[in-house]
This record gives C-alpha cells, structure tokens and sequence, in this order.
C-alpha cells in the first residue's frame, strides 16, 4: 500500500483540500475504493489531513454541501464498511437531522478534504516507514506474512511463529502457497492435508485453523489471520496494507 500512499499523499501536498468522488480517485490513480478509504484514513491517522463523506449523486457532481456537516461523520479505518453517518438539512430554516446510509459501494460518496499539513505529507511523501507505527495502530500491517516451510515457521515484520509439523504444518502450506485472500475449498484443505471429509469432515480443519491462529495471535500479535466462511478458508487480506 506503500505506492498508493505516496501517490495521494504527493496530490494532496500539491493541491490541498477540495471535493472528489471515490471514482474520480480510482479513475485518476487506479486506487480502488476501498484501498483509497483505507489511505485516507492512514492519512489522517497520522495528522497529515482530515476529511469527510459526504453523498455523491452519479451524474457526477457532489450533493449539496448543506448536507455534510464533518463533526457528525462516522469515519471509519476498518473494512468492511458497510454503513455511514451523514447529516441531511431537514427544513429550510436549517434544522439538521442525522441518518445512516446503508450501501454496497463507496461508488455512492465522496470525499472533502478539509485540511493539509504539508510538513507531515513531505515526511511520509520521503518516508512511508514512518506509518508504522499508525499501521499497528489500526490493526493494519505494512508487510504481508510469509510462511518459510523450511523453518516452519510464519513471519511477520520483525516476529516470528513456528508453526509445528503433522496438520497446522500442511494447513499453513496449502494457505500461504496461494494469493492472501484467496478463499479456498474445504476438499482442497482436507486433500492437502490428508483429511477425508467423509470421516473427519470441516470441524477437523476449522480447528486445526483456529490453533494456528491462537499461536498466531501469541507470537506475532495478529488476531484472527485466517477465517472460515461456509466450507471455505482464506488469510484475511484486509490486515495487511
């Protein structure tokens, strides 16, 4: 995520604050939504601006602005994000009401930059190291854990797991052997692993999960690093910036 951040980080320092559309973000810097929430949001951790949402009509041009008021917004660091708080003008004579919008894209808002601190841009602009810090803040990591099967170990940053042999050993070399956050199959894992559904079945692998993830969360800090959604299992690719 280290590019992305540099790359608004850069536009941002140029041209200060204004009003832009997620799209417009994913159109000029092929930033998807998603991961641009995520950078602003890093961003503002760190103090180098503040924003808001606001609603987004989709013939391009922004709602009134008498329909954002920033001290009201929900802002969120997390994904997935599946709700956000806006402040709607009621009556014309000024009354204001909160409501939550419920959506499937962030195609529906979008962003005010309020304000900029140019010293702190220029120093994550030279340095992207120095978010670090506000990563582990926010539950996000700079880096992507690797799994060295030689070792048998899980690294992360500057820790370590070891990972012992027989079935969390096959788990985490069938998991880490495909991109983080690809969702694989239950029968893929029980072959992998040497497990027959028909005599074991999924509670087998999904506790064989969850003891890599208890050792995980032990040695390297990181909560819940694989997940199981029906009949499925992934690395959870939203950890990791």
């Amino acid at each position: 995520m280290e590019k992305e951040i540099v790359l608004l980080a850069k536009y941002l320092k140029e041209f200060g604050g204004s009003v832009y559309s997620f799209d417009w973000f994913e159109e000029k810097f092929k930033i998807k939504n998603d991961v641009c929430l995520h950078v602003l949001n890093i961003l503002k951790e760190a103090g180098a601006i503040d924003f808001g949402i606001m609603p987004w009509h989709h013939n391009g041009e922004p709602d009134k602005m008498d329909e954002f008021l920033n001290e009201n917004i929900d802002l969120v660091t997390k994904e997935p994000i599946k709700e956000l708080k806006i402040i709607t003008r009621e009556t014309k004579e000024g009354n204001f009401k909160e409501k939550t919008v419920k959506y499937a894209s962030l195609h529906d808002f979008g962003v005010v930059i309020l304000n900029t601190d140019i010293k702190l841009l220029s120093k994550i602009i030279a340095s992207p190291s120095s978010l670090d810090a506000v990563f582990k803040k926010i539950g996000l990591y700079p880096q992507k854990p690797v799994f060295n099967e030689k070792e048998g170990k899980i690294f992360l940053l500057d820790k370590s797991c070891s990972i012992p042999a027989g079935n969390q050993f096959e788990l985490c070399k069938t998991v880490f052997g495909r991109p983080i956050g690809e969702w694989i199959a239950e029968n893929d894992l029980a072959n992998a692993i040497d497990i027959t559904g028909s005599k074991k079945g999924n509670r087998y692998i999904y506790d064989t999960m969850l003891a890599v993830n208890e050792k995980v969360k032990e040695k390297l800090g990181v909560e819940d690093l694989m997940e199981w959604d029906l009949s499925k299992l992934r690395i959870r690719k939203e950890l990791f910036g």
